[in-house]
């Protein structure tokens, strides 16, 4: 089979209602580059009229895409088939309830050529049923490019990215776990030589109903912690120091813990009862990890190091419990709100910016 430039792998699980208009985006967008692209639709156990549709467009654009029918796998198995049967010397991966700027793979490629990128990133717009609004890739306070790649909320995300190929060399998304870019897409950016940013939201995330964002808070989401183990893992076996492996595992591990675990614990919950259950279960999937990221220098610093006495107390009660597995009075911190008012959450400003970026021997 001949080699193309790019391959774009669409996995597909019940959106017939969307599909359509990704399809449409993403044929638009390589109208510049149709022979050179391969498109992969991987319709992963979709019920309803998702195989008819699919099917459409099979038969009006013969030779462009290739369509595998399977049945349910989960998204990160049909991910990783998709990079098995690409002949893309670059991927894309889209969603298929998103869409994408018809602009966005002939400006991407224009950076591609001239740059010599192994990875293109742009911002993407976030469609929530009357509003939109912008999201960016990268935070440009960062005088480390590459860090301002990586410390952002959509760090993980495998849709707003093109990326070259030989990068997925020996990796792979997690199966059988939800989070599985988070995984992946980290190891990825380290391993890149060139970056290059399109300052411009050509991705297009669509909150539907059925979003994993939208869903309610449960245990399931605690697979998170399972790809910390495994991101961990992967960061550890990489030819780095072991000063930007704390830090990579600081940035990765501190926006989520709060934001995407501790904080949806306490708010989403329907009743104490639940929260109760949830409390236990985090703190025995957790604790191992959180004691892990206790002894790091940049946690250490930023989240016990506050400069707020009470706050100060408030984390080191709040990880001690959490260390120890004393999940009733986890409960009880979170139920009592005791968690908003004094425990340091991190949100990125110019004090983490400059922690970050202070030189080595000024941490010993």
């Amino acid at each position: 089979m001949n080699k193309k430039i790019l391959s774009i792998v669409i996995p597909v699980y019940n959106t017939e209602k969307y599909l359509p208009r990704c399809l449409d985006s993403v044929i638009s967008s390589i109208n510049f580059m149709e022979n050179d692209t391969q498109i992969i639709v991987i319709n992963d156990g979709s019920k309803g009229n998702c195989d008819k549709i699919i099917e459409s467009y099979l038969n009006v654009y013969k030779g462009l895409i290739m369509y595998i029918k399977q049945d349910n796998k989960g998204l990160a198995e049909t991910k990783n088939i998709g990079i098995k049967n690409s002949i893309g010397k670059y991927i894309s991966f889209i969603d298929s309830d998103d869409f994408v700027d018809e602009n966005f793979y002939i400006d991407a490629f224009k950076l591609i050529y001239a740059k010599n990128a192994d990875i293109v990133i742009c911002d993407w717009e976030t469609i929530d049923k009357d509003k939109k609004f912008i999201v960016p890739a990268k935070d440009e306070r960062y005088s480390n490019s590459k860090l301002g790649y990586i410390d952002v909320q959509i760090m993980p995300s495998s849709c707003n990215k093109i990326v070259k190929k030989d990068l997925f060399n020996n990796l792979f998304f997690p199966i059988g776990l939800r989070y599985e870019d988070l995984a992946t897409t980290l190891i990825l950016l380290l391993r890149a030589n060139k970056i290059c940013y399109l300052n411009k939201p050509y991705y297009k995330y669509f909150l539907s109903d059925s979003s994993i964002m939208r869903s309610e808070f449960d245990e399931k989401k605690f697979q998170m912690i399972d790809i910390f183990e495994i991101l961990f893992e992967r960061l550890d076996d990489m030819n780095i120091s072991i000063t930007d492996k704390e830090m990579y595992k600081y940035m990765t591990y501190t926006r989520r813990f709060y934001e995407e675990l501790l904080e949806q614990i306490a708010i989403n919950s329907k009743n104490s009862i639940e929260k109760k259950r949830l409390c236990k279960i985090f703190c025995e999937k957790i604790c191992r990890i959180n004691k892990l990221m206790c002894s790091n220098k940049y946690f250490y610093r930023n989240i016990f190091k506050s400069k707020s006495f009470i706050r100060n107390i408030s984390n080191r009660i709040l990880h001690y419990f959490i260390n120890n597995n004393h999940y009733q009075l986890l409960y009880f911190m979170l139920d009592k709100k005791i968690y908003y008012r004094f425990i340091s959450v991190r949100y990125i400003g110019k004090d983490i910016i400059s922690f970050i970026e202070k030189k080595e021997n000024k941490y010993e």
